[in-house]
């Protein structure tokens, strides 16, 4: 019988992570964990084949030999998620191969668990030693990054080229191959050829990111994989590569040479939020944007309208144009900064900020992170 012992937030952490390589059938070994108890240190491994997740955690056993066993993370995190204990016990029987969790105000409760054959479990591990560094980057610009051009993506799969967030030349972009494309342009990611990333797997990639709380995401890719890791390798989330070529995406991280203006991007929110309430179903919006002022109406039966000021960047001439109501808005939201630069012409919208990330680290002085973000649209009509 093996008993181990570990603090309690630093296996949440762990769990947390592990759990996201976890298959979701209940009965296969893909939806477990394997256990890797070594040395002081219980290193977890999951994948489903598909994804993989590793992480490790500190813990107190007095066993010489390693110890190896599998267990559903989901479970084991589900069940300690209300313990009051700053520490977690577990006892591990190889014969039985049952794990037992003692995660009760009852010291002497516990619950058992089923272990599979350890020796079964794939741990990729040629595919994760051949991995090479990619590049380090800050993880409030990639999460920001992330999030930003995932808004972007399609709702559904059908054409595989716009299922995935691309990485080139410095800027990360989406679209959904149609009506919407977003770039997001930093200096952190200068440097990284161009990769791929599926839409899937983003929000696998974020929930790592924000569950471990880490500054910095190294990211590491071999012939089949992609990974992103602390730099401490205790946390790690990865996928096979996916094998699609970028799409040409008519978008510039240059400012276009059109009529613009600038505006309050909350305002603007407001105002659209309060002229939807005008119909149940997507409504179209006209906008007419005339010497420092916008107008804005709904294209119902019964029109509805709106004014707000806004300010004259290029182009002085008056100019109509419609966007959709609700995909408008959802790209606003994408946007951190109040102030927005919009452009123009006769067939897109350009929604253009340039701004910077303050980034905090304790003992360390703030950093500035420039960036630009540019979202565009079809526009839905131009007006004479």
């Amino acid at each position: 019988m093996i008993t181990f012992t570990t603090g309690i937030s630093d296996l949440k952490k762990a769990l947390s992570v592990v759990r996201l390589g976890a298959g979701e059938a209940a009965e296969s070994i893909h939806s477990h964990a394997l256990f890797v108890l070594k040395k002081g240190k219980v290193i977890l491994y999951a994948t489903d084949e598909d994804k993989i997740a590793l992480s490790n955690f500190s813990a107190e056993y007095t066993e010489e030999k390693d110890v190896r066993f599998t267990a559903n993370p989901k479970r084991i995190q589900e069940l300690i998620t209300n313990s009051d204990s700053d520490q977690i016990k577990f006892t591990y029987d190889e014969e039985e191969k049952t794990l037992k969790v003692y995660a009760s105000e009852d010291s002497k409760s516990f619950l058992s668990f089923a272990s599979f054959e350890p020796d079964e479990f794939l741990t990729f591990n040629k595919e994760l030693s051949d991995r090479k560094v990619i590049k380090t980057i800050n993880a409030e610009v990639f999460l920001d990054s992330m999030r930003f051009s995932q808004g972007y993506l399609p709702g559904d799969d059908k054409d595989k080229k716009y299922t995935n967030i691309f990485i080139n030349e410095g800027a990360v972009y989406g679209s959904n191959g149609n009506t919407k494309i977003g770039a997001f342009k930093s200096s952190d990611l200068d440097g990284i050829e161009t990769m791929a990333l599926r839409k899937t797997m983003l929000s696998s990639i974020i929930a790592m990111i924000d569950k471990t709380g880490i500054s910095n995401v190294v990211i590491k890719a071999s012939d089949k994989f992609v990974t992103f890791s602390s730099e401490d390798n205790t946390h790690c989330f990865g996928f096979r590569k996916p094998n699609v070529d970028m799409p040409d995406l008519p978008i510039s991280i240059k400012k276009p040479e059109t009529i613009g203006f600038n505006i309050d991007r909350k305002i603007i929110l407001k105002k659209l939020k309060r002229l939807s309430l005008a119909s149940w179903e997507s409504i179209g919006i006209k906008m007419i944007f005339e010497k420092d002022n916008l107008l804005i109406e709904t294209i119902t039966d019964r029109v509805s309208q709106e004014r707000m000021p806004c300010k004259h960047i290029s182009g002085e001439e008056k100019i109509d144009f419609i966007l959709e109501c609700n995909p408008f808005r959802s790209i606003l939201d994408l946007f951190k900064t109040d102030e927005i630069d919009m452009y123009i012409d006769k067939k897109k919208c350009t929604i253009y900020s340039e701004a910077d990330i303050l980034v905090e680290e304790e003992g360390k002085e703030p950093l500035n992170k420039p960036f630009i973000a540019v979202g565009f649209m079809t526009l839905a009509r131009v007006t004479d």
